[in-house]
């Protein structure tokens, strides 16, 4: 798993707003913690629907599972590039 600080590099790298910033970082938190003891890493297409359903399922607004989806995705991105440079 890519670490915090690395994340939050690369989100500044990018030039996102210090908000979106402390939204993915909170998002990814939450994401992490939901799958303890696993490694984010291996988780299949439906681990990360499950996890979205979980979402719906706790009544999160729209905005939020939006939120959550985007970060995921750019933690999913980013950690392409980064093993590809290692």
């Amino acid at each position: 798993m890519i670490n915090e600080k690395e994340i939050n590099r690369l989100l500044v790298v990018r030039g996102y707003s210090n908000n979106t910033i402390r939204t993915y970082l909170a998002c990814l938190h939450y994401f992490k913690n939901y799958f303890k003891g696993v490694e984010i890493d291996q988780l299949t297409k439906d681990d990360i629907l499950a996890y979205l359903f979980h979402l719906i399922q706790e009544d999160y607004f729209k905005s939020t599972q939006n939120q959550h989806i985007n970060a995921i995705k750019f933690y999913l991105k980013g950690l392409d590039k980064i093993k590809n440079y290692r």
